[in-house]
């Protein structure tokens, strides 16, 4: 990934810098789409410490604030233990998640009736879950994780977005002191202050904004690729401030160039 990440070296050097310091909160990566914002986080995850480990959770893929949980404790398994957690949601009953074979006469409304009180009595678990999920957090020490929360404004879930910002992100980084990372195409907390988003928690805020003729030459060059002008303000006008499809489409090509001695 760093061979072809678009270069955000100032955003990077301060997560560096929020990392080395152990320092928790949450930080809010904000841009417009195709700026930079999942290249930054996927950088991130990539240099994060060798002692604090890290999850990256798409929240475009995720529809349920328990499928959240479940995928942070599976990917930190063997690093981070969750022994609370897991006692008690072995003691909470499951919801039914499907109709059975004999539900086939619910008429229309009583199925999506069925569907919606599922979804919310399985959010109300999420939300009873969490707090002894942030317990087994704060207990893990000097391994605790960095977090990573990509497509925040994609998330299907309404209620995804409530317990992140409810329940999960103050708790994770009140309580356990995790640093906590969210990218999001638009700033999150709308026209209200920042302040306002997270209870208790004023976050970081790195807005990545359109690429400079100055950037596309800096990035040549850290990749070791020819930096000349002609180049330069080719890539630059192509972008049009946008990395994303010059980093999808011509940045393989310029690194296989690069490769061959061309």
């Amino acid at each position: 990934m760093t061979d072809v990440h678009i270069d955000r070296r100032t955003e990077l050097a301060r997560i560096a810098g929020l990392l080395a310091a152990d320092e928790s909160g949450v930080g809010v990566v904000c841009g417009e789409p195709r700026i930079g914002k999942t290249a930054l986080l996927a950088e991130a995850f990539q240099r994060h410490r060798p002692d604090r480990p890290a999850v990256l959770i798409d929240l475009e893929e995720t529809a349920e604030p328990g499928q959240v949980l479940e995928r942070i404790v599976t990917r930190l398994r063997g690093r981070v233990t969750f022994p609370s957690y897991e006692r008690l949601r072995a003691r909470i009953p499951p919801v039914r998640s499907a109709l059975r074979t004999g539900d086939v006469t619910l008429s229309g409304s009583a199925r999506m009736t069925f569907v919606v009180d599922g979804v919310r009595q399985r959010a109300a678990q999420a939300r009873q879950l969490t707090p002894v999920f942030v317990e087994d957090l704060a207990r893990a020490g000097q391994h605790r994780p960095l977090l990573l929360f990509d497509h925040f404004d994609r998330c299907p879930s309404a209620e995804v977005r409530g317990w992140l910002r409810e329940d999960l992100l103050p708790g994770a980084t009140l309580h356990a002191d995790v640093l906590v990372l969210v990218a999001s195409a638009g700033e999150p907390w709308g026209s209200g202050p920042p302040a306002a988003w997270l209870p208790g928690v004023v976050p970081y805020l790195f807005r990545l904004g359109p690429f400079t003729l100055d950037d596309v030459r800096d990035w040549l060059a850290a990749l070791g690729i020819d930096r000349s002008d002609a180049l330069a303000d080719y890539l630059w006008r192509r972008m049009r401030g946008v990395p994303g499809p010059i980093r999808d489409e011509l940045v393989p090509y310029l690194l296989a160039r690069r490769d061959d001695g061309r």
